[in-house]
C-alpha cells in the first residue's frame, strides 16, 4: 500500500526536520567544538568547570531524595542549586542507569531541543535554508553549549520544556511541560510568564492558561511547604549570590554576547513581535515579566553565559519573521568563526570554545 498524501507530508515534514537537526548540530559541533567529549577516571579533578558536578551529580543520582543532607547548613555549598531539580536523577534512579549513561544524557536532550525548534519553526512556515540557519544559530549559542561542553548539565531539558510551552498548539503539551519543567530547573518558572505571553501572542486562549497554572501549582505548593518546613536552599542561594554578585556584575554584558553572539539579532526582533502583537496591557505586563526574569536570573545565578540562555525561544520567535530570513543566512554563515566562551562563578572565570578560527 502507498501511503496517502498526509502521511507523505508527516514523513517529508521528518525526514527535512531530522536531515536539517543533524547537520545543523555537526555544523555546531564543528564550530564550538566541546572540550569534553569521554572521561576515563573517577572523580575528576574538581578545578575543571567541565567536570566538577560529577560527584555532586553521580551522588543525587544514587540517592536523589538525601544526597545533600550533609551539606544542608554549609553556606558555601556551591551545588545547592541542584536540590530541586529532581526529575533527571529520579529517571536515572528508576531506570539504574550506569554514571557515564546518566551524565551522557544532556546529549540527547540537545538532539530533541534542536529538532523540536525546527520542527515548530517549519510548522510556522520557515523555509529550508531559514530552517538551517536558525538550526545553526541555536547550536551555537549558550542553550546548546551549556550542555556539550561540560558533563551533566541538563539545561537543555528545561529549554525544551519552554519550547513546547510556547510554540505547541496543544494546550496539553503545554501543560505537560508546565508539569515537568521546574523539576528540571528553576529558571523554568522564571521565563514562564514571559513566554506565556509570547504564547498568548499567536494563541490567545484562556485553556492553556489554566493548563499552565495548574501544571506549576503542585511543584510551587512543594516548594513553598518545603520552605515553611525548613528547607533552607533559598535562604543560603540568596545569601551566598548576595556574597558574589558584586564580583561579577561588571562582566554580565560580556558574558550575555557569547551567549548568543548574532543571534540576539533575532532574539531582539523576536522581542520585539511578541509586543508588537499583543494588547497594550498584555505588552505592558510582557515587558514586566520579561525584565523581572532577567533580573532575577541576573541575581540568582553567576554562571551568567549559560543562565541567560533562558532567552532562547524568543530567538526562535525572531526566527519566524518573514523580512529576516535572508539576513538570518548571512547571520548563521559568520556566526561559527566569532570566538565564543562562557563566564562562570563570582571571580569570574573565563572558558575560551573552539571555533573555526581558534
Amino acid at each position: 500500500m502507498t501511503p496517502s498524501p498526509p502521511e507523505t507530508a508527516h514523513l517529508r515534514h521528518f525526514g527535512i526536520v531530522a536531515g536539517l537537526t543533524v547537520l545543523s548540530i555537526a555544523l555546531s559541533v564543528a564550530a564550538i567544538t566541546p572540550r569534553v567529549f569521554f572521561w576515563r577516571d573517577y572523580p575528576l579533578p574538581d578545578i575543571a568547570f567541565e567536570t566538577a558536578r560529577i560527584p555532586t551529580l553521580l551522588a543525587q543520582l544514587q540517592n536523589p531524595s538525601g544526597w545533600d543532607l550533609p551539606y544542608v547548613a554549609n553556606p558555601l555549598f556551591g551545588d545547592n542549586a541542584l536540590r530541586w531539580r529532581l526529575l533527571p536523577p529520579l529517571i536515572g534512579h528508576a531506570l539504574h542507569l550506569p554514571p557515564k549513561i546518566y551524565l551522557g544524557l544532556p546529549w540527547l536532550g540537545l538532539i530533541f531541543l534542536v529538532g523540536t525548534s525546527l520542527h515548530y519553526l517549519r510548522r510556522r512556515g520557515v523555509p529550508g535554508l531559514g530552517l538551517l540557519a536558525a538550526g545553526v544559530l541555536a547550536g551555537t549559542s549558550a542553550a546548546f553549549f551549556g550542555s556539550s561542553t561540560s558533563i551533566g548539565y541538563f539545561d537543555c531539558l528545561y529549554l525544551l520544556a519552554l519550547v513546547v510551552f510556547t510554540f505547541s498548539p496543544s494546550w496539553i503539551l503545554a501543560t505537560g511541560a508546565c508539569i515537568l519543567g521546574p523539576w528540571c530547573d528553576e529558571k523554568f518558572l522564571l521565563m514562564l510568564p514571559a513566554c506565556a505571553c509570547l504564547r498568548w501572542a499567536w494563541q490567545p486562549s484562556w485553556r492553556w492558561v489554566a493548563g499552565a497554572a495548574a501544571g506549576t501549582a503542585y511543584y510551587s505548593v512543594i516548594r513553598l511547604l518545603a520552605h515553611a518546613g525548613g528547607d533552607s536552599s533559598v535562604v543560603l542561594q540568596l545569601d551566598m549570590q548576595r556574597k558574589v554578585f558584586s564580583h561579577y556584575v561588571s562582566s554580565l554584558p560580556v558574558s550575555w554576547w557569547y551567549a548568543f553572539r548574532f543571534g540576539w539579532v533575532l532574539l531582539a526582533v523576536g522581542v520585539f513581535v511578541t509586543w508588537h502583537k499583543l494588547p497594550r496591557r498584555a505588552g505592558l505586563l510582557f515587558v514586566a515579566a520579561t525584565l523581572a526574569a532577567v533580573g532575577s536570573i541576573t541575581f540568582l545565578a553567576w554562571d551568567t553565559t549559560r543562565s541567560i540562555a533562558m532567552l532562547f525561544p524568543f530567538l526562535l520567535a525572531g526566527a519566524t519573521e518573514p523580512r529576516l530570513q535572508r539576513p538570518m543566512l548571512a547571520l548563521a554563515a559568520v556566526q561559527p568563526f566569532l570566538p565564543a566562551a562562557y563566564l562562570c562563578c563570582a571571580d569570574p572565570v573565563t572558558v575560551p570554545l573552539t571555533s573555526f578560527l581558534r
